[in-house]
């Protein structure tokens, strides 16, 4: 046990994303997906890791000053007439369907638990490898009891 110590040590951090390996699958996802005949060939594995990628984020995406700071640009610009009825319409309408924190959860779990399913398939046609273990640590447990 005493000489791998310091193996141990040396591997107790692996990135469960790694950034350029995660883009290279993520262009190779929507060059596949493009041509309808290769939908067959998508990785599960890599779409998993991209639903629960995109679960964070839509959890994650909320600035409390967003709205303000868009008005604050918006009253910079000193529109008159009708641009500035236009621009407090759209403004309005932003503000009307931003997304509460309890609406980012629960869209969050929807996504999460898509990654979920798509880590089970890839059990099925892919067994265990490193891949499915790195997206299913990013999957809690907890987050996707949604059936």
């Amino acid at each position: 046990m005493s000489g791998l110590g310091p193996l141990l040590i040396r591997s107790s951090h692996m990135d469960i994303l790694y950034r350029p390996e995660f883009d290279t699958g993520y262009e190779a996802f929507w060059r596949e997906t493009a041509d309808v005949t290769k939908i067959s060939q998508i990785d599960l594995r890599q779409f998993a890791l991209m639903l629960i990628v995109i679960a964070f984020g839509v959890l994650l995406d909320h600035n409390p000053n967003a709205f303000d700071e868009r008005r604050q640009f918006v009253e910079d610009l000193r529109l008159i007439g009708h641009e500035a009825s236009r621009v407090s319409a759209m403004m309005e309408d932003l503000a009307a369907n931003n997304l509460g924190l309890q609406d980012r959860e629960e869209l969050s779990l929807c996504w999460a638990w898509a990654a979920k399913k798509a880590l089970s398939e890839a059990s099925g046609f892919y067994g265990e490898s490193i891949d499915t273990v790195k997206a299913g640590a990013m999957v809690s447990p907890g987050s996707t009891s949604k059936s």
